[in-house]
């Protein structure tokens, strides 16, 4: 039988660990963990807690089955936690990985720029290397000749229209809330 219980929880903590970088999306994750969370867990949790206390008032310990759905429930919660770290790891690292990749692109773009006396219309992959995931949009990095601008969407915002950008005049990341006015 602890075979069958480990099972089950490498199970659980696996598909957690699946679904936060299959679904490294946090709108699509924290939907998915918070809604198994609030409408399964925690009221799973509630009558688990009321039931262990009444067996607990009349026999002083819980039984085989209560012990058990225990278990159950913290290899589900478990599992949630793994997903939603996983996930919220992935994010940060896509998210890292673009703008260190931006930064590092930087000198190279101004060397250009000082050579031909403009920047490239498109991004020197050859010289610099494939970008990251954020940055493999047709708009992740644009140039007029004069300027240059890296952009992302962030799949971690709810707002999925915010833009995070780096161009060559300010040379910081700037966050716009993109909109239709």
């Amino acid at each position: 039988m602890r075979i069958v219980f480990a099972i089950v929880i490498a199970t659980v903590l696996g598909l957690g660990l699946w679904s936060g970088l299959a679904l490294n999306e946090r709108i699509v994750n924290d939907t998915l963990v918070e809604g198994l969370a609030l409408c399964i867990l925690a009221p799973f949790a509630l009558v688990l807690l009321i039931i262990s206390l009444i067996k607990l008032l009349r026999k002083r310990k819980l039984g085989l089955g209560i012990k058990r759905a225990l278990l159950v429930w913290c290899a589900l919660a478990s599992g949630l936690f793994v997903s939603s770290i996983t996930s919220k790891s992935v994010n940060w690292y896509e998210v890292s990985s673009a703008r260190a990749y931006a930064i590092k692109a930087v000198p190279f773009l101004d060397e250009i720029k000082a050579n031909e006396g403009s920047y490239p219309a498109t991004l020197p992959v050859s010289s610099l290397g494939r970008p990251p995931l954020l940055l493999q949009t047709s708009y992740a990095y644009s140039s007029d000749g004069k300027e240059f601008r890296f952009e992302y969407q962030d799949p971690s915002e709810y707002n999925l229209r915010n833009i995070h950008e780096f161009d060559s005049t300010d040379r910081n990341w700037k966050d716009y809330e993109d909109s239709d006015d």
